[in-house]
């Protein structure tokens, strides 16, 4: 499991995921025009080669990192600790907050979608000092398209080019992104990986964890040394174990909210990019989906932390909110982390800022055709766990 991907691996990977990719693609502009959805067809026409094109820059700089950055391969991932957590619940207040503390070092938005290789790094950021020297007009030009593309996301999850970020975007050259499943809902291996350590084939599990290993050694092979990795995905809660596997001195944290809450979030964060490719968030197959993945993570995340007392612990958004200094502080100790003075000093400040902040994303149940009691009647089997953090009053 440790073994990295060498370039005859990651040609095998980059051959597997590219024709998967076209296969996905010609599918979805054919359902596309079958159901007349003639908008989506023009803005997939435009999207999916640039998206290509990104992937096959990012694979030939990949390849690059072994010929003129093989150095990467030496880079130790140590005591790693992991965000994990069901979409909506404080993933990525947590991340930002503990991205804070010097210990760490963590991916962010450019380094995901713009860089995963340690050539391409280089590249981007002598370009960018480049750039400053000349006015910084192309970085001013980055920023104003990404804030067009986050328009009206501040209050799901907002987006910069120098915030941490879920790495598992920068997966999407192998295909290991869940997000997939918007553009593509009917993509059978974008719904497995909602339940990786379950569902996906042993042998495809374990090359795109190679494929992530070597990510995290590149990451940590630019990065200043002495540096921790920090890692969030709200989207890996299936992967704990097999994350555990890969990284044996990793340390993880939980992060929960009762699926009430969760449900109507999610599908409404995820309502945008399916209307941007022809789908309806509220189709009842995408509902169905989309909760039997989430109540597998549930219990997979909550079965994962009761057998690893010491190297990973649960915390929901609640405690998140109302109680983040403490909750980290505690968080810290079961894990062995180091919290120095000016740590402390630090979260007391941010779970101010956290007790006083009030989302304005708040969807209700009905506004995709479903009910607080028929959540409820779905999800009973994690309410109903004696481990469960929500509270047996609600189901």
């Amino acid at each position: 499991m440790n073994a990295l991907p060498g370039a005859t691996d990651l040609m095998r990977l980059f051959a597997s995921s590219a024709l998967t990719f076209g296969w996905l693609s010609l599918s979805l502009l054919a359902r596309q025009l079958a159901h007349l959805k003639l908008a989506a067809f023009a803005l997939s026409i435009l999207l999916l080669p640039l998206l290509a094109g990104l992937q096959l820059v990012h694979w030939l700089c990949l390849l690059l990192d072994e010929v003129f950055c093989r150095g990467y391969r030496e880079a130790r991932v140590e005591s790693p600790v992991f965000v994990l957590g069901i979409p909506r619940s404080g993933t990525t207040l947590a991340h930002r907050v503990l991205a804070e503390d010097p210990q760490f070092t963590t991916f962010t938005t450019w380094e995901c979608v713009l860089a995963p290789a340690v050539i391409q790094r280089r590249l981007l950021r002598w370009a960018g000092r480049v750039d400053r020297r000349l006015g910084g007009h192309a970085r001013r030009l980055l920023d104003g398209i990404i804030g067009r593309i986050a328009t009206g996301l501040d209050g799901i999850h907002p987006v910069a080019l120098d915030a941490p970020e879920e790495d598992y975007l920068a997966l999407l050259p192998a295909l290991g992104c869940f997000l997939q499943v918007v553009p593509f809902p009917f993509s059978r291996r974008g719904w497995r990986l909602g339940r990786l350590d379950r569902d996906m084939p042993s042998a495809e599990r374990q090359r795109l964890l190679r494929f992530y290993r070597a990510l995290v050694q590149r990451h940590l092979y630019a990065a200043p040394p002495g540096k921790r990795f920090l890692s969030k995905n709200a989207a890996f809660a299936s992967w704990a174990g097999s994350l555990a596997e890969t990284f044996p001195d990793a340390r993880f944290i939980a992060c929960l909210r009762e699926p009430l809450q969760v449900v109507p979030s999610q599908l409404s964060a995820l309502a945008g990019g399916c209307r941007l490719f022809g789908h309806r968030a509220d189709d009842p197959v995408f509902v169905e989906r989309l909760m039997s993945t989430l109540e597998h993570g549930y219990h997979h995340l909550m079965d994962f932390a009761a057998d690893r007392p010491g190297r990973a612990v649960v915390v929901t958004e609640p405690e998140l909110r109302e109680r983040l200094a403490a909750t980290f502080e505690e968080a810290y100790r079961q894990l062995g982390l180091a919290c120095s003075p000016g740590w402390q000093a630090r979260l007391r400040q941010r779970g101010g800022a956290a007790r006083r902040f009030r989302s304005t994303h708040r969807p209700t149940p009905a506004c995709f055709g479903l009910s607080a009691e028929g959540i409820l009647r779905r999800f009973r089997s994690v309410y109903g766990r004696s481990d469960t953090p929500f509270g047996r009053e609600a189901a």
